[in-house]
């Protein structure tokens, strides 16, 4: 095979996969894993990090290639780009494609952590299945898109917790501390949610359901800029330039959400842009979160997320 050819392949499957989105996963991955640190005195590794979002990038791209397969009789109307409908990949091919990795990363969830975090991978596939198979029939399944990524943050979670005491750490929390956890994992569903509703309306005429995709934005901002607020419960970070950071974080990401929410409300070829700018902005929203918490590492980590896929969807597309 040609290099040429190689690399057409390569570039198809990348577009199949949505890659340029992977780096969201890492940023949601350090949030769940920070919570645990923080809020339930768990323990973080990178090398534990590093192979778990190694399968949930498994997972998330055998779903990108599962929406597709479902999604072919609609994006001959819709998205004639994308790589089957284009012919680009063929049905069979995708199918094994999705399989095998869809299979490798619950293997390592199942083999690699604890029995609960195998227990949450399998929700998370399970959740992805469903979200695929309904989203084009029922209104109400912007709810499971929302639920996948909240899934990723519990994941993250309960990785950073020893799988012999578990309940030992979760016990070791206050009212107010799993009130906290809850209200993050809650809202980044949220969040999702609120991009998939969007997305939804990106092929209806001009100016239908704009009030919708008003409050939808407006919504997101609000839960996108909200951590620090939530972090005032476990104390401003005592630190100058820690603080420096996170106000200037807050300041980025209500910022970026509102560019996103201006595309989203003039609606028709914009809505595009405001899906992909909530998408990349999704690692801002974890980048402030981690600073809320005092993690400027994992925090700047995360800033380096959304650079990533800023830059990436310039190449291929996020949706």
């Amino acid at each position: 095979m040609a290099l040429s050819q190689v690399k057409k392949t390569i570039r198809n499957y990348a577009a199949l996969s949505r890659i340029s989105n992977l780096p969201t996963c890492l940023s949601n991955l350090l949030l769940g894993a920070g919570l645990g640190v923080v809020l339930l005195q768990g323990e973080s590794g990178w090398p534990d990090m590093l192979g778990l979002f190694l399968a949930v990038a498994m997972i998330y791209i055998a779903g990108m290639a599962m929406n597709d397969i479902f999604d072919r009789k609609f994006d001959h109307h819709h998205s004639i780009t994308r790589p089957l409908v284009a012919g680009q990949i063929s049905l069979s091919n995708a199918i094994i494609y999705m399989l095998l990795l869809g299979l490798a990363g619950i293997s390592i969830l199942c083999v690699g952590y604890s029995i609960l975090v195998g227990a949450a991978g399998i929700g998370l596939v399970l959740t992805i299945t469903a979200y695929n198979y309904y989203h084009k029939k029922k209104k109400w399944a912007v709810w499971l898109m929302g639920a996948c990524r909240s899934w990723v943050y519990l994941l993250g979670l309960l990785s950073s917790l020893p799988p012999k005491n578990i309940a030992g750490h979760l016990g070791l929390g206050s009212s107010l501390t799993m009130l906290i956890v809850v209200l993050f994992v809650v809202g980044i569903g949220l969040y999702t949610a609120g991009i998939t509703l969007v997305a939804r309306l990106e092929h209806l005429p001009l100016g239908q359901n704009s009030s919708k995709k008003k409050y939808a934005s407006y919504a997101m901002i609000c839960l996108g800029i909200s951590s620090p607020l939530l972090g005032y419960a476990q104390g401003w970070p005592e630190d100058g330039l820690a603080l420096t950071g996170l106000w200037s974080l807050t300041l980025l990401t209500g910022g970026w959400l509102w560019r996103a929410a201006r595309f989203a409300i003039a609606g028709g070829k914009q809505t595009r842009h405001a899906v992909m700018t909530w998408l990349s902005g999704m690692a801002l929203v974890d980048a402030l979160a981690l600073m809320s918490l005092g993690l400027s590492t994992q925090s700047l980590i995360s800033v380096g997320c959304f650079v990533c896929v800023w830059l990436w969807h310039k190449t291929i597309a996020g949706t």
